[in-house]
């Protein structure tokens, strides 16, 4: 298998699209690229729906539809450990903190880290569709991060 040369989008799964994209506008600041699959045969043929392309970051969010009924979490934390997170400068945290509480959107934290660990502060919250978030500031933000290469 070749070397993965990096992480290129993630594929979310949310009710109704037009609503997650909002939340992801709204909360996460994305901005709108595409939307695939709107004018297809597939979907003209009820085997497919549109599915809106999103930037955060820098970073591509694709948005489906679910395709059953899943109930929501009762945490915004999760229960495993999976989640998308993010990060922002210690200096825009606390901004981030007050437009979760302006936009009333549940949410655990802010949860503090070990003061020995990368992470200091985090803020978990769930889309939509009850996907796991987390938005954070980092001790080392100012540490450049190199891929690693892999030798064969």
């Amino acid at each position: 298998m070749a070397n993965i040369e990096g992480l290129n989008h993630t594929g979310r799964s949310v009710p109704d699209v037009r609503t997650g994209e909002q939340f992801y506008v709204d909360v996460l600041g994305a901005h709108h690229c595409n939307t695939i699959s709107s004018a297809t045969e597939d979907v003209r043929a009820g085997r497919g729906a549109p599915h809106p392309c999103n930037t955060v970051a820098g970073y591509l969010f694709v948005l489906f539809p679910h395709q059953d009924d899943i109930p929501l979490p009762e945490s915004p934390r999760g229960e495993d450990g999976s989640r998308i997170g993010f990060s922002v400068s210690r200096q825009r945290f606390d901004d981030v903190v007050a437009r979760a509480r302006d936009l009333e959107l549940p949410f655990e934290g802010p949860v503090q880290h070990p003061e020995h660990g990368p992470f200091g502060e985090s803020l978990y919250f769930t889309d939509p569709g009850g996907n796991f978030m987390e938005v954070c500031w980092r001790r080392d933000e100012e540490v450049a991060y190199n891929p690693l290469v892999s030798k064969k």
